[in-house]
């Protein structure tokens, strides 16, 4: 019998039961080129009262360090660790560091 797969994420960092995966999507740039495009999703797996795994994108607020310690090694190994990545082209991979979110304060 033929197992349906998901895709695997290229990276995935844990601290608890908050997890950071890191895929990457391509897609086409202006120049026609296919370039890449990474997203950051953030979950909290846990067990339900059936016992399977499920993941919430609901955290608690005692659970905001390991959002944060998750956050930093995904934003690390995109902009600073080396990692395998190839366009098809002979063009150098330049990193440029993510711009801060700025939160604008409530009002």
């Amino acid at each position: 019998m033929k197992e349906d797969r998901l895709p695997r994420p290229l990276k995935e960092f844990r601290s608890g039961l908050v997890y950071a995966s890191i895929w990457r999507l391509a897609r086409q740039g202006l120049d026609g080129r296919e370039e890449a495009t990474y997203i950051v999703r953030i979950t909290r797996r846990y067990r339900t009262d059936q016992g399977e795994l499920a993941e919430s994108p609901y955290l608690a607020h005692d659970e905001l360090p390991q959002l944060a310690a998750v956050a930093q090694a995904a934003y690390t190994w995109l902009t600073v660790e080396e990692r395998p990545v190839s366009d098809g082209s002979d063009r150098p991979i330049v990193r440029r560091p993510l711009e801060p979110y700025a939160a604008e304060p409530a009002s």
